[in-house]
């Protein structure tokens, strides 16, 4: 998994705001560019590609990808985005003491 994708999923996990804000918020730490930058299209692409790099790393693929489509199912009127979030700030960082799913220190 990219520095960038574990960034935005501890971003996501660690913040009080919602799962858009604080990947702004990160993306324009990150990037030096402005907040207001980060539009919902360039969100939603931000989590597609997270997306795609977290299920590379992780250790069970397939129930991740069972768990965003029975999201899009039953909560289809959110954007693509707030699904990606949910789905990636819910997946577990360790078990016991031993990071799992691709995860690491940051």
């Amino acid at each position: 998994m990219t520095d960038t994708t574990l960034g935005i999923i501890y971003a996501m996990k660690r913040s009080s705001e919602n799962w858009d804000k604080a990947v702004a918020e990160y993306m324009a730490n990150y990037s030096g560019s402005p907040i207001d930058d980060y539009s919902e299209t360039v969100l939603n692409r931000i989590m597609k590609n997270a997306f795609v790099d977290y299920i590379e790393t992780c250790d069970k693929p397939h129930i991740v990808i069972y768990e965003l489509l029975n999201s899009l199912d039953t909560n289809g009127w959110y954007s693509l985005g707030h699904h990606l979030a949910n789905i990636l700030t819910l997946e577990q960082v360790k078990d016991r003491n031993r990071f799992v799913n691709g995860f690491r220190d940051n």
